[in-house]
């Protein structure tokens, strides 16, 4: 597990981040990172998410996404969202090491889930895995621009100068791939996927591959976002770890 944040420069800072995406959400240090937008009241504040016709739809979207060439057979629930017991990433099968939820304040972002070829406990029992995912099914709306915002405060929170410096390239690129769909918004029922496999780092929106950015180092800090020192949600970190 790497060591907290110490207070210096921001490294990345110098990233060639899209003026919009950078003035929207501009990096912060001096707190904990979040995966959901700073400004709650731009959240609908909607039905509670255990409501009978979310739950109809997140089932589907769960059943779909099982049926798919990566799923497999639905086993766990949370908030509403069903969720593989076992998922195939990279020819391998994971199984399912812990699921929570990633909560703003009172309400339920999305359901947050770790797959790993055998469970364990720690942050670095899990690093030492692969393949793995990180799964993410939305409980309401996201915009791509927030979640970018997001994505870069959770690495500049959980990794250290040096380690940033040595995933500068592949962040950047990782910025440019999500930049091609700032203005996409991400819904209910939506599921990103996060896949390392042989070194390599595969977006995927509902089954649909969004990018590829290589480079363990760089995937070790990507998951250190939701498991690191400074997790953007600390309860749903200990859910990934099955505590």
């Amino acid at each position: 597990m790497c060591d907290s944040a110490p207070n210096r420069p921001d490294v990345l800072d110098k990233l060639r981040i899209h003026p919009r995406l950078r003035k929207e959400h501009p990096i912060k240090t001096d707190g904990r990172a979040t995966l959901v937008p700073d400004d709650t009241t731009s959240v609908s504040r909607d039905v509670h998410p255990r409501t009978r016709a979310r739950r109809v739809r997140l089932g589907l979207a769960a059943l779909a996404f099982a049926l798919s060439p990566g799923g497999a057979v639905l086993a766990a629930e949370v908030a509403g969202v069903s969720l593989a017991d076992e998922v195939s990433v990279g020819g391998r099968t994971l199984v399912l090491n812990g699921a929570g939820i990633g909560t703003k304040v009172f309400f339920r972002i999305y359901v947050g889930s770790l797959y790993v070829p055998r469970k364990v406990g720690d942050v670095a029992g899990v690093l030492a895995q692969g393949p793995r995912r990180i799964q993410m099914n939305f409980l309401r709306k996201l915009s791509v621009s927030q979640l970018v915002g997001g994505l870069v405060g959770g690495l500049n929170a959980n990794n250290t100068a040096v380690e940033l410096a040595a995933v500068r390239a592949p962040t950047d690129q990782l910025l440019q791939i999500m930049q091609r769909f700032q203005d996409v918004e991400m819904k209910e029922g939506d599921v990103l996927t996060l896949d390392f496999i042989d070194g390599v780092t595969t977006f995927a929106v509902n089954g649909k591959a969004g990018g590829v950015v290589s480079g363990q180092a760089f995937n070790r800090a990507l998951t250190r976002i939701w498991l690191g020192d400074r997790p953007a949600h600390p309860a749903l970190k200990k859910a990934m770890l099955g505590e």
